[in-house]
């Protein structure tokens, strides 16, 4: 088990890829720190990988929060070997740019690229003494654009390119960095 007693924080644990990601590690034996916003989907993480995890609510568009939940998972747990980002949201209204409000492109840009950047940012120090990993989630979408979601598809394409610039960055530093592309939504 190569995750045995890994300490993972997992952004977006609360469904979809989060959650089945959070499951998984806690078969692999990590510790696992799942940050959502979502309650009841923590919850429901949560009662399917019993011990193996704690929830430390989180909107990880704040700065604060973000910081918070390193400070929480230090506090907790000393050490910080993986950190698996795989929050996203979609905005059905996407298709018409000219009438999407600005909010809507900002909220979507924030949960699935600035959330990258702010959970990167805090945990590279702790991940730099474990010589850890981060795991990065985009989507097809980034690759392969659809019509009805331009800020989807720019905010998952977004990853690609930090986790590729930030992987050269800190590769002589051994913090490994991964990038899975996921099909749509």
């Amino acid at each position: 088990m190569q995750l045995k007693d890994k300490v993972s924080i997992i952004t977006g644990a609360s469904s979809g890829i989060g959650q089945a990601t959070a499951v998984r590690f806690a078969k692999e034996g990590a510790r696992v720190i799942i940050a959502d916003i979502d309650e009841d989907g923590a919850k429901d993480t949560l009662s399917k990988i019993a011990d193996s995890g704690t929830y430390i609510k989180t909107d990880v568009r704040s700065e604060q929060e973000v910081k918070n939940l390193v400070a929480h998972t230090l506090e907790k747990s000393s050490r910080i070997d993986v950190v698996v980002n795989s929050v996203g949201i979609y905005s059905p209204l996407e298709a018409d740019v000219a009438s999407l409000p600005s909010q809507d492109f900002s909220n979507v840009m924030e949960t699935n690229f600035m959330s990258i950047f702010l959970l990167t940012k805090f945990a590279i120090p702790h991940l730099l003494r474990t010589k850890g990993n981060i795991i990065n989630i985009a989507s097809s979408l980034s690759l392969i654009p659809e019509s009805e979601s331009p800020i989807y598809c720019s905010s998952k394409a977004a990853i690609i390119m930090f986790t590729k610039t930030t992987a050269l960055n800190y590769a002589k530093k051994r913090v490994a960095h991964k990038l899975y592309l996921s099909r749509a939504n």
